[in-house]
């Protein structure tokens, strides 16, 4: 009887981690794409930019592209270790993948909205 459980959750799991892995490519390439689009828009900025312009506090920071740059390593970090600790809800079971591969699609839902919401906080003027 256990063997016959075991193999009908396999078999209904098969489809659920194939689900989750391409729910997570697609939100990956989402993500992708919304970071192109505002790193384009960095990019036009500092070219628009003179440091002389800049309030002398913020002459010394990073540039707008540095700053995307840097914030999106910090999110990498985070994402991948804020995942990781969800997984191990099911740590060292079958179930530990599809949980890491569901929290990172969520988290990187929630970062493709953060990078659009900057896409329209740096619309050209």
């Amino acid at each position: 009887m256990k063997t016959l459980i075991g193999l009908a959750g396999a078999l209904l799991a098969g489809p659920a981690v194939a689900q989750s892995a391409s729910d997570y490519q697609a939100a990956d390439a989402q993500l992708n794409a919304a970071y192109r689009t505002v790193m384009a828009r960095m990019k036009q900025l500092d070219r628009g930019t003179r440091p002389a312009d800049l309030p002398p506090a913020e002459r010394a920071g990073p540039s707008y592209t540095q700053a995307l740059l840097n914030s999106q390593r910090a999110w990498l970090a985070y994402r991948d270790a804020n995942c990781r600790a969800f997984s191990y809800e099911y740590r060292g079971g079958s179930a530990q993948g599809l949980s890491n591969r569901v929290c990172l699609t969520r988290v990187t839902r929630a970062r493709t909205t953060e990078l659009r919401l900057l896409q329209t906080v740096f619309l050209p003027r």
